[in-house]
């Protein structure tokens, strides 16, 4: 299974979970918000463009457990920044660096032809592409749009003018829903917490220059 879909299931499960709890799938703004703060993260609204938001559309300050985002834009699209950043939180990754585009209707797989099937997109870029699905699928997941198109008729239009979403983000994820093959969920006990090992730990824990983890090796800037 690839990271993407790894992280759309995980995002899944989140969604369900949040639903479980009480929380209203049809208010997605308040939805994102209550994922936040179950993890202890506050969201605030912040003007766009920003110096704070490091030219993007919403970042998550790490040092202060806090998601800003930009204050346009509907309330789906404000819930799509926030889930964005909780991808972030909830895939380990640090969100700092260079701002990427943020497009809730990205398609699950790249074009097979045009720009999309030339250009080499960077490992930012690509880990931007699996935050929207992750936050799509945090706020819509394909077993969702799904139930309610085909189990209580209700059309992609219907579905977006209830969630307050464009049409192409739900329409995105029901030709998901509709076309791909299914996947079979990831298997969670294969996943098991080893302790490092001396080096490991080392390494981890180290904050200042880079360090080579074999014996008798100095930081590479002393060595000669």
């Amino acid at each position: 299974m690839d990271s993407v879909e790894l992280a759309r299931q995980v995002a899944a499960e989140l969604h369900a979970r949040l639903v479980a709890s009480g929380a209203d799938l049809w208010s997605p703004y308040d939805f994102a918000v209550a994922e936040a703060r179950r993890r202890g993260i506050d969201v605030e609204p912040t003007a766009a463009g920003a110096a704070v938001l490091n030219g993007g559309r919403a970042t998550f300050v790490a040092a202060d457990d806090l998601i800003l985002h930009e204050n346009i834009g509907s309330r789906f699209e404000q819930a799509f920044l926030v889930a964005h950043e909780i991808g972030h939180v909830e895939l380990g990754d640090d969100p700092s660096g260079e701002a990427a585009p943020i497009d809730p209707a990205r398609a699950a797989e790249s074009s097979p032809v045009g720009m999309d099937r030339v250009v080499d997109y960077g490992r930012r870029q690509r880990r931007e592409v699996q935050m929207d699905l992750f936050a799509r699928e945090l706020l819509l997941p394909r077993t969702v749009a799904r139930a309610l198109h085909v189990d209580q008729g209700l059309a992609a239009s219907v579905i977006a003018a209830k969630l307050g979403a464009p049409f192409e983000v739900v329409a995105q994820q029901l030709f998901d829903a509709l076309l791909l093959p299914p996947v079979p969920p990831a298997a969670t006990a294969a996943h098991v917490e080893r302790p490092l090992n001396p080096l490991q730990a080392a390494a981890a824990a180290h904050r200042g220059e880079a360090i080579c983890l074999r014996r008798g090796l100095a930081p590479a800037k002393h060595r000669r």
